[in-house]
């Protein structure tokens, strides 16, 4: 009888000390974004890192750095359950855990950036989104409808974009950059008055 209950009691502190270590891992956490606001800010980018405008620009030293503001919120996750026989659960031994993963929740993804110059003294405003690219890669620029097509659930938020195309850009200008999601929410932010060199 004394054996049984040995045996028994000794299977009980085994499998609590597996199970121990196995419960202990720390979860995978969820968060979800929600885009609250835009920050632009205008960049001569003819050195080797980005400085702000302070004064006349070449066009084509000449980007834009757009910020989107965001609130970020843990996704509630359910309890683990664990296996205790009634006694309190300790780590007994180190074990290898496959490691915590956080994933992301766009509530509301970027749909796509639209840019737009004052002409005219600021009585006009065209639409010059086509005269900028963003860098993809590290290698190429692209059109920003390019970009943005190639995710549907995008979790930047942050883009650096440069003028490769000055033709339509006329040489004293603000700029207007639309930040549209794909709920039709639309920020939009203004840069200060650009004079460009001529």
């Amino acid at each position: 009888m004394k054996k049984k209950v040995v045996t028994v009691l000794f299977i009980m502190f085994a499998s609590q000390t597996f199970f121990s270590c196995c419960g202990e891992c720390p979860e995978n956490e969820t968060f979800e974004r929600n885009y609250t606001g835009l920050s632009v800010t205008a960049y001569d980018i003819s050195g080797f890192s980005p400085q702000k405008i302070t004064n006349k620009i070449y066009k084509n030293d000449f980007g834009l750095g757009v910020a989107l503001l965001f609130e970020e919120m843990k996704v509630a996750q359910k309890p683990r359950r664990s296996f205790g026989l009634g006694f309190s659960s300790v780590q007994a031994i180190i074990c290898e855990c496959l490691g915590n993963t956080i994933s992301l929740i766009n509530a509301d993804p970027i749909h796509k950036i639209k840019i737009y110059a004052t002409k005219n003294g600021g009585e006009e405003n065209i639409d010059v989104t086509e005269s900028f690219g963003i860098l993809r890669h590290s290698s190429e620029y692209v059109s920003l409808e390019e970009y943005f097509q190639e995710s549907d659930d995008f979790h930047e938020d942050y883009f650096q974009v440069k003028l490769i195309n000055s033709t339509q850009i006329p040489d004293s200008t603000v700029f207007l950059i639309k930040v549209l999601l794909q709920s039709g929410q639309a920020f939009t932010e203004e840069t200060e008055r650009i004079d460009f060199l001529t």
